[in-house]
């Protein structure tokens, strides 16, 4: 995922914790994590994308990553996920109604 798909995406998870979460939950298409993370952070995110056969692509830095999602600081990693997680999210926060 380039940095304008990243920029442009409007489902997106920003951070590690985040982004591990939404794999555990198998709601993402696809991660971006930066080259100049900390391998400690980033290699469990790596290893679940794998397992989960989720594409993974690497950023150059954090900091442009983080640009890229639209934030003032750098992201070790981000993610894309799927409209079925996103409606799970407005439903949660009860913007969308089911009757």
């Amino acid at each position: 995922m380039s940095y304008d798909k990243v920029s442009q995406a409007q489902s997106i998870i920003i951070g590690t914790k985040q982004t591990v979460k939404a794999l555990k939950r198998n709601s993402v298409k696809e991660v971006v994590v930066a080259k100049d993370a900390d391998p400690c952070l980033t290699s469990g995110v790596i290893n679940l994308a794998n397992e989960q056969g989720v594409p993974v692509s690497m950023a150059e830095s954090m900091k442009k990553l983080g640009k890229a999602c639209g934030i003032e600081v750098g992201s070790s990693s981000c993610c894309h996920y799927s409209i079925t997680y996103s409606l799970f999210l407005l439903l949660c926060k009860g913007i969308v109604f089911c009757f």
